[in-house]
């Protein structure tokens, strides 16, 4: 009997100016990065250049954690 790896954590997003499909499309970024990636510092790389290359004129922050509380605000004022 093959033993089954414990679940990866889903992304929450606890409060946002964002738009509803704009969250849904980092969301979706994020379950990838956190598939591919094993540290936080490379999901929280990952994360950050798919957005970016997607949305290149706006400014970014990703941060990645278990214990982490932040609240940034991009350029446009869309916060996160």
């Amino acid at each position: 009997m093959e033993a089954t790896a414990p679940p990866l954590p889903k992304p929450v997003v606890k409060s946002s100016t964002m738009s509803q499909t704009l969250i849904q499309e980092v969301i979706s970024c994020s379950v990838k990065a956190i598939e591919e990636n094993t540290s936080d510092k490379s999901i929280a790389a990952s994360i950050r250049k798919n957005v970016h290359s997607k949305h290149p004129t706006s400014t970014w922050n990703c941060f990645v954690g278990r214990d982490l509380v932040s609240t940034r605000q991009s350029s446009s004022g869309t916060t996160l």
